[in-house]
């Protein structure tokens, strides 16, 4: 029977290739990697500490000898390192993801209460002032249950506070923008969103944190983010918040967790301050990744570090491989309809892991010679019985001569002279939005990949 498309129904079939032609045991690993992901990591992978405390979690959880297996964090413990000796330290195997995800992100002076008493009863209460750090636009926020979630420092040590919010909207009864004669900026702005509490006054809302003054949020950091669970729908899709870059962070993490007979000492860096392109503690144009090496050399070596030199430095770089581990634009029916992408040369969601050939820039081409290598020796080495983990080659993401920048952490290592780089992403559609979505078929396709990559 012939439909209303104008085909058999039989042949109206989404191909999700990443979950096709498994076997019975990837099946299984498929399952349950989505699992530990729905269940386990998403809900707790909120914020760039939640990352790095999982991280450390699941290292003493496992059964790799701490000597050979370890943890370094920056001095805000929002970016991590983890090291796995291999048997040979003077080539390298670096992934790089980031932990800090778009969000708001609290002002250092917050709090902001009407001081006139006609109107006082008219406000909720006294609301909190945010940025934008990492960019969700505007319009994704008002009407939304959030959490405030940081940290603040007591004693020089970090205490953790959550507290529920809400973040108001106009009613739909008398706003303006549905006459359509404002612009987004106009409609929708950072500086116009507040948060709530639901506290009566300020004071109250101090002790909301424990403070004593609003001195003290100067010495806190506070992200505002929404409440949104983990989902799994049919096909092992799955939505979430944060997927940029917790997805990659748990892929990899898995990877390198679970790799075997390591022939090279084995580096899974996740970076701060990629979204927000600051400069801080663990940020990828930082020195961390740098001051990680170091102390790998002087641990696995006999090689100190007032040894090393800079051409030694240089030397070991270049002799190492780097993978860039950060997801990429899913295009949905939105990027096709209104053209946003290339369609042929970009990425497709159920495709696999994306071998990003084109990295954005005139800086960020990847040699041919590079591809080859990690098609040879990563690719196609990374299959269960006798098949490898799908992958996709992708170019420019934006049409014609449009670039987009995938990532800057790659950019960053690429300068520090890390040359074998090459970016191998996770397609995630929304992205930069409340909620995402991921194929965990393309997951799963990403942690062979990287383990193979570990491996190599």
């Amino acid at each position: 029977m012939v439909n209303k498309f104008g085909s058999e129904k039989s042949d109206l079939v989404r191909q999700i290739l990443s979950i096709k032609g498994l076997s019975p045991r990837q099946k299984q690993e498929l399952e349950e990697l989505t699992r530990n992901a729905v269940e386990n990591f998403l809900p707790k992978a909120r914020t760039n500490f939640d990352i790095v405390t999982f991280v450390q979690e699941e290292v003493e959880k496992s059964d790799l000898d701490s000597n050979d297996t370890y943890v370094i964090d920056d001095s805000d413990g929002t970016a991590f390192a983890l090291v796995r000796k291999g048997k040979d330290t003077t080539s390298l195997r670096i992934v790089s993801t980031h932990t800090d995800m778009p969000n708001l992100i609290l002002t250092p002076r917050p709090i902001n209460f009407t001081t006139t008493d006609q109107y006082r009863d008219l406000h909720i209460g006294p609301t909190l002032t945010v940025r934008d750090n990492g960019h969700i636009s505007p319009h994704n926020w008002p009407g939304s249950n959030v959490f405030i979630r940081g940290w603040t420092v007591v004693n020089g040590k970090r205490k953790i506070i959550e507290i529920p919010a809400y973040i108001p909207d106009i009613s739909a009864h008398v706003d303006p923008r549905f006459e359509g004669e404002l612009e987004y900026d106009e409609a929708f702005s950072i500086g116009d969103l507040k948060v709530i509490t639901g506290d009566k006054s300020p004071m109250d809302l101090l002790k909301r944190f424990n403070f004593e003054s609003e001195d003290d949020f100067a010495k806190s950091r506070f992200f505002v983010i929404p409440e949104v669970n983990p989902r799994q729908y049919p096909n092992f899709w799955v939505s979430a918040y944060g997927l940029d870059d917790s997805i990659c962070n748990f892929a990899a993490l898995r990877a390198i967790l679970e790799a075997k007979n390591l022939e090279h000492t084995a580096i899974l860096v996740g970076f701060n301050e990629e979204e927000t392109f600051h400069v801080g503690t663990g940020s990828a144009d930082s020195r961390f990744l740098r001051r990680v090496i170091y102390q790998v050399l002087e641990d696995f070596t006999d090689i100190s570090k007032n040894e090393i030199t800079e051409p030694f430095f240089d030397e070991l770089l270049e002799n190492s491989y780097g993978v860039g581990a950060d997801v990429t634009v899913g295009p949905t029916h939105l990027e096709e309809e209104y053209d946003l992408t290339d369609l042929w040369n970009g990425p497709r969601m159920g495709y696999g892991v994306t071998l990003d050939v084109y990295m954005g820039d005139s800086d960020n081409h990847v040699s041919p010679k590079l591809v080859e290598w990690i098609q040879k020796n990563v690719i196609y080495k990374a299959g269960l019985n006798g098949k490898y983990p799908r992958f996709q080659i992708s170019g420019p993401i934006k049409p014609e001569t449009e670039y987009y920048d995938v990532g800057t952490q790659s950019s960053f290592l690429t300068r520090m002279g890390l040359d074998d780089l090459i970016d191998m992403s996770i397609p995630v559609a929304g992205l930069h939005t409340i909620t995402s979505l991921v194929n965990m078929g393309d997951v799963y396709a990403a942690k062979r990949a990287y383990q193979a990559f570990f491996e190599s």
